[in-house]
């Protein structure tokens, strides 16, 4: 808002042209726009990581490597990283960690005929030891309480 009163004073003030004065109501424009939507670095980071993102949830149940994301992105595997944290808010292994857990949390509640075990191995999860572990490190609890005890309706209230 600073920035758009400077731009509304130097348009009354000092507007010699009507050049300079396009110049610094568009200026002003931008401030507004960034203000209210924010700036375009953000919206072209989410934009260029869609396809990534697009790729991690359809490829759950298999190996995602950074490195393989990187190369889909198009960029080099530490610009990529940065980037990629940058645009969702956390590495791209965590968010990969993230979605897959959303997943089994899903699954066990909807799919409550298959074995946790079955679950892990459809989340990306080879190791159900592992799988328990870091659900238990989200949620609180492992997949089979949270499956049994209905922690389902508390979803919101991960970790």
């Amino acid at each position: 808002i600073d920035h758009l009163a400077d731009c509304s004073v130097r348009l009354i003030t000092g507007a010699v042209s009507p050049g300079a004065a396009s110049a610094v109501a568009y200026e002003a424009a931008m401030a507004l726009y960034d203000d209210v939507f924010g700036s375009h670095a953000v919206t072209d980071d989410k934009s260029a990581m869609q396809p990534v993102i697009d790729h991690i949830k359809a490829n759950l149940d298999r190996p995602l490597r950074v490195a393989d994301l990187a190369e889909i992105s198009g960029l080099s595997r530490a610009h990529f990283s940065r980037c990629f944290a940058e645009s969702e808010g956390l590495p791209p292994a965590e968010f990969v960690l993230q979605q897959r857990l959303q997943r089994a949390a899903k699954l066990l509640t909807k799919a409550d005929f298959l074995p946790v075990k079955e679950v892990a191995i459809m989340c990306g999860f080879e190791d159900a030891n592992y799988f328990s572990k870091v659900f238990r490190r989200l949620y609180g609890i492992n997949p089979t309480q949270f499956r049994t005890n209905g922690m389902y309706a508390s979803l919101g209230t991960a970790r």
